[in-house]
């Protein structure tokens, strides 16, 4: 039987040595943080697998939305991060995490407007125009897991 844990995980496209570490599930709000962190190996065959303690400034993306509740992804920034690119993280200077932007980056290109994919996905007139002047100018690119064709 799979945990909900699990589930989630692949739902939201995190995978080892990823892990969720924490979760928190604003009903009020329709509002799911998840906190991620890399897995540290393990320490002998009694010992399980444990957590990396993340160091350095939390980094929040708005993630793709689970069923009605949007989904905002807390993570410290890690050189391995940085490089990859990974689903359920962003870029330094986005808010939204790259399967957010590829589904945005889909809007765009068949011609949706902006209202609507803001009532969509559920997000700020004001977040999705500063990507798309971000993008529009250079500043983003849709490169790699980005990357739409």
């Amino acid at each position: 039987m799979m945990k909900y844990e699990d589930l989630l995980c692949e739902a939201l496209e995190i995978d080892p040595p990823w892990q969720i570490v924490r979760l928190r599930n604003d009903l009020g709000k329709q509002q799911l943080d998840v906190w991620v962190a890399r897995e540290a190996p393990r320490r002998g065959w009694i010992f399980g697998a444990r957590h990396e303690v993340p160091s350095g400034p939390e980094r929040i993306w708005r993630h793709v939305n689970v069923g009605q509740a949007r989904c905002l992804v807390h993570a410290a920034p890690t050189d391995d991060l940085a490089q990859a690119a990974l689903p359920w993280a962003g870029g330094d200077d986005q808010v939204f995490s790259h399967a957010l932007t590829r589904q945005i980056a889909l809007h765009f290109m068949e011609g949706v407007k902006f209202q609507t994919i803001c009532k969509l996905l559920d997000i700020p007139v004001a977040d999705l125009w500063k990507f798309k002047h971000s993008l529009d100018n250079g500043k983003i690119t849709l490169s790699g897991r980005d990357t739409l064709i």
